[in-house]
């Protein structure tokens, strides 16, 4: 199990905008981030800002977790994720892929189960995988 560290950007909720988004990006193996984990960081990010931009959304938050443990929910990030869920703040969350919830398909389903159960749905930013599950 690797151990997680997570950070978080805010928006004061008294500024906090109708159709507000929060971005989970799962990606550094490492902290510091090397050249590349701050790369794939930076175009997460930048997919979710053009996914945003593309559907009217205001990114609010960005939580942000190292990657390597695959249940999610053991996750500082998640966690954080899931409190901001059950605070009603947001209904949407932007991720890049699956495998940035986790690389184990039960968890993925789990994860997004409980996050629907919290009122908040997951849209995945990368073109690939967001075309593939709008065909579903």
């Amino acid at each position: 199990m690797t151990t997680s560290t997570s950070s978080t950007q805010e928006t004061p909720a008294s500024t906090i905008p109708d159709r507000s988004t929060v971005v989970y990006i799962c990606i550094r193996r490492s902290t510091p981030a090397n050249t590349a984990d701050a790369a794939a960081e930076e175009r997460a990010a930048e997919e979710a800002r053009s996914y945003a931009d593309r559907h009217g959304l205001t990114i609010v938050r960005t939580i942000t977790d190292l990657y390597g443990e695959v249940d999610p929910m053991q996750r500082p990030g998640w966690q954080r994720l899931r409190q901001v869920a059950e605070d009603g703040e947001f209904d949407t969350v932007l991720v890049r892929w699956t495998a940035a919830v986790s690389p184990v398909c039960k968890y993925v389903s789990a994860a997004a189960k409980d996050l629907a159960d919290l009122g908040m749905q997951i849209a995945y930013t990368w073109e690939t995988s967001a075309s593939a599950l709008e065909m579903k």
